[in-house]
């Protein structure tokens, strides 16, 4: 064998073999990864007057929204009935801090959902306002009729998102910047 073709077949030896590898690593999909024990609340923080602790029974006294669902994940597609109160409702409760001396002070601010393992999306507070975006953002306490189990006391669920990637499971801290 020549020297050329003994290199050939060591590369696509390599690249078979990192494939493989690459094969048997779990999905990136946060919701496969490795258990963590869910919290029995979230918190919701940052740039707002009222610093809040939810736990379920805080989110079963707000007025309830439910939403199908129809999403695509590393694992396949879901299709599921998601109820919960909209996070532009627990953030008017939390009163988002506002400076009048900045114009449209609102719309420059963020809102970091991250999940117990340490996942996190950024959402705009703008996409969520109902005077401009009005994205109706669910954090879901219950799926099917059924409280979410080892997805945590709630999950961020986003329905007109096609992907699921930034529906975030295991709340555990809700901040707004």
């Amino acid at each position: 064998m020549s020297r050329r073709a003994i290199a050939c077949a060591a590369v696509a030896a390599l690249l078979l073999a990192g494939a493989a590898a690459r094969a048997q690593q779990p999905s990136a999909d946060h919701a496969a990864r490795p258990a963590i024990a869910p919290s029995p609340s979230f918190t919701i923080g940052g740039a707002v007057q009222h610093p809040r602790t939810l736990a379920l029974p805080d989110l079963q006294k707000e007025a309830a929204t439910t939403q199908t669902v129809f999403y695509v994940t590393g694992r396949g597609t879901v299709s599921a009935r998601f109820t919960g109160v909209l996070l532009w409702t627990l953030l008017n409760a939390a009163d988002v801090a506002d400076d009048p001396a900045v114009k449209n002070a609102r719309l420059r601010r963020t809102v970091v959902v991250t999940a117990a393992d340490g996942y996190s999306v950024a959402l705009s507070l703008g996409e969520l306002d109902p005077a401009y975006g009005a994205a109706q953002a669910l954090i879901a306490y219950a799926q099917d009729g059924k409280p979410l189990g080892p997805s945590g006391v709630a999950r961020l669920i986003l329905p007109a998102d096609k992907d699921g990637g930034r529906n975030v499971a295991r709340i555990a801290s809700i901040e707004v910047r």
